[in-house]
């Protein structure tokens, strides 16, 4: 074939390189030299902000808390060492090791307290009364508002 050219120009396929074991690893333990070719298949996990990490204990400061001012809360600990950076992947913004999670439908998000519809209630919304909004955990108690609702910015819409 002639460099640069052909039917696979401009595609790149990435493969693993893996030692296999030898078939029976209790009489030979030592790997083959022969690597094996194997498709990468590479996913990261989707974003997901705790809910177990709360500052200084307070259940009232969680990643939603952290959400509201997070360029000032990011940097945090809980009493356990885990900075809210860590825990609040979408909250502080730090979401190159995790996928952005999609956006829920309207309907399929409500905040817990009861506080206003779902993520709908969300339009027209001031920029300080939406960000409150957001950072509000939903009926499932796993999931914030912000996790959900496109129009918080945080989810893939």
């Amino acid at each position: 074939t002639s460099e640069g050219g052909g039917e696979f120009a401009g595609h790149v396929r990435v493969f693993d390189w893996q030692e296999s074991e030898s078939v029976n690893p209790t009489t030979s333990p030592v790997p083959s030299s022969v690597p094996s070719m194997k498709p990468s298949e590479f996913s990261m996990e989707t974003c997901d902000d705790g809910t177990d990490w709360k500052f200084e204990g307070d259940s009232g400061k969680d990643c939603g808390w952290v959400f509201k001012k997070s360029n000032r809360r990011c940097g945090l600990e809980d009493g356990n060492g885990v900075t809210a950076i860590e825990a609040c992947p979408l909250a502080c913004k730090s979401t190159s090791n995790c996928e952005i999670p999609d956006c829920l439908e309207n309907s399929q998000w409500q905040p817990n307290d009861e506080s206003f519809d779902n993520c709908r209630s969300l339009k027209g919304l001031n920029r300080k009364a939406k960000k409150a909004a957001c950072s509000k955990i939903g009926t499932d108690e796993v999931t914030f508002g912000y996790e959900a609702c496109k129009k918080c910015n945080k989810c893939q819409k």
